[in-house]
């Protein structure tokens, strides 16, 4: 646990699923984040807005694509699904069906259709 988080208490955490209005300006920058609505609405539900300096905004984004371009996050994510795939492939049974496990060992540059 970091030692601001120590100091004083976690902060509130909000769900998005995606940015619904941003405004850039040479100084400040306001996101608001949304959620998604079943309705008729094309526009998410705003639940939060982040106000921050846009320098520093430039350079957390800089930050977080370094990290998901990362191999060792890639490689996290990847072997994440993969166990999410054998999951609903197996139907919790624990063994993999044939064709995801052809899909793991891919032939040259194709990987095996999982059809096959």
């Amino acid at each position: 646990m970091g030692k601001s988080i120590e100091r004083y208490g976690a902060p509130p955490l909000f769900y998005a699923d995606q940015p619904a209005e941003m405004m850039l300006g040479p100084f400040t920058t306001r996101i608001t984040f949304g959620v998604a609505e079943n309705d008729d609405s094309d526009f998410p539900r705003p639940v939060v807005t982040l106000a921050m300096p846009t320098e520093a905004l430039r350079s957390l984004a800089e930050d977080i694509l370094k990290q998901i371009d990362a191999p060792s996050f890639k490689k996290q994510r990847a072997q994440t699904l993969l166990r999410l795939a054998e999951s609903l492939l197996d139907g919790g049974s624990g063994k993999s069906p044939p064709a995801l496990k052809m899909v793991r060992k891919p032939v040259g540059k194709r990987a095996p259709k999982l059809s096959e």
